[in-house]
């Protein structure tokens, strides 16, 4: 196994224990508990999929796109349901049922063949999928769901006055920046970039210190 499938499948590991770890042992609520668990496990099927579409072979590599998107696909919606219960904000009830359909519709056009049209060989990296005219969507939704889940961790902590909860807060915040930083990198070999997607399989850092910091401090 290369570096790229290793960490690959320590992230599968430490994304599901990180979310059964808090799941049962975190001092947080039961919704902040809960949707953290269905990110962690959303993360921990994607760093599967990748690491199985990897070493596969062409005819099962095409079938593994679709277990990597349904992963992907969900991982914003559930950062941003994490991110507002994690601030008891309930007035963004509606922007929550906004975002989990546009996760619905991008699961049709993946399921209709519409986000992703096969795979093609990397000869470092294995299979990566080739992106259709509809992928577009699922960037910016990548990109801009988890900025703005991001951007009210950072709005609140700026504002609060408890030490402790500032420190809870910041622990979330610089873990998410790693967590999509990295992630982010996935995308580079799809659109064929001379960068290698470095950060891709380390995502499953920020899963850790998020981690830590739900389980250990009560919500103030």
């Amino acid at each position: 196994m290369n570096w790229y499938e290793i960490n690959f499948l320590l992230g599968v590991f430490f994304s599901l224990f990180a979310g059964l770890f808090v799941l049962y042992r975190g001092e947080s609520s039961l919704r902040i508990r809960r949707t953290w668990f269905l990110l962690c496990l959303s993360s921990s099927v994607w760093h599967g999929g990748r690491l199985l579409i990897a070493i596969a072979d062409s005819s099962s590599a095409e079938q593994i796109v679709y277990l990597i998107y349904f992963a992907a696909i969900f991982i914003p919606p559930f950062y941003l349901h994490f991110c507002v219960s994690l601030l008891e904000e309930e007035t963004s009830r509606g922007l929550l049922i906004g975002v989990y359909c546009v996760a619905c519709l991008e699961l049709l056009l993946l399921s209709m063949g519409y986000l992703t049209d096969g795979v093609r060989l990397d000869p470092s990296l294995g299979f990566y999928e080739i992106p259709t005219r509809f992928y577009l969507l699922h960037f910016l939704v990548f990109v801009s769901v988890p900025a703005y889940g991001l951007f009210r961790l950072i709005d609140r902590y700026k504002k609060s006055n408890f030490p402790v909860r500032k420190n809870q807060l910041k622990y979330v915040i610089y873990a998410s920046l790693i967590a999509f930083l990295g992630g982010g990198t996935s995308f580079l070999p799809i659109i064929q970039a001379p960068i290698p997607p470095f950060g891709a399989p380390l995502a499953y850092f920020y899963t850790l210190p998020i981690a830590y910091a739900i389980a250990r401090y009560r919500l103030l």
